[in-house]
């Protein structure tokens, strides 16, 4: 029996398709992919956090130098009059 796909859809003229997988994911698949997750997280983070440490740091020294009262002496004048 041959199928005649070109007569099926002149006839039937279908106004969507759809099409739907599903796959259940095996064990491996899983591991590997967890496996890859962390190890790309491992990499990100080990390079992003010093540089987030240090400028936390940086941003917490300048608000402390901010804050910080500068005390200026004040000069007064002594006039002694003979």
């Amino acid at each position: 029996m041959k199928a005649h796909y070109d007569r099926y859809f002149t006839e039937c003229t279908p106004t969507n398709c759809f099409y739907s997988y599903t796959e259940r994911a095996n064990s491996l698949y899983v591991a590997t992919t967890l496996l890859g997750l962390y190890g790309g997280l491992t990499v990100v983070l080990r390079w992003w956090s010093p540089r987030l440490v240090k400028l936390g740091r940086q941003v917490q020294i300048y608000y402390m130098r901010k804050r910080r009262n500068n005390i200026i002496p004040v000069t007064t004048g002594v006039h002694v009059r003979i």
